[in-house]
């Protein structure tokens, strides 16, 4: 899954250790999973040597990471 972050939603996933992100179009953060049930618990999370991008491995709960299902 590709997502964008904004520093309220990178702190409320270190704080909550569930991934959050910011949504573009709705211009808000968001909690993965709080409508599907599909959550993101943050295993890992890395920065890469720039500083501007930042990568999760999670674990997701039901096994899908999309609301529609899929894998």
């Amino acid at each position: 899954m590709h997502g964008y972050m904004n520093a309220q939603a990178l702190t409320l996933t270190i704080e909550s250790g569930e991934a959050h992100y910011f949504s573009r179009s709705r211009q808000a953060s968001w909690h993965k999973g709080a409508t599907s049930g599909l959550t993101q618990t943050v295993r890992e999370l890395r920065i890469d040597d720039d500083q501007d991008c930042v990568w999760l491995r999670v674990h997701v709960a039901g096994g899908a990471s999309c609301h529609v299902g899929y894998r």
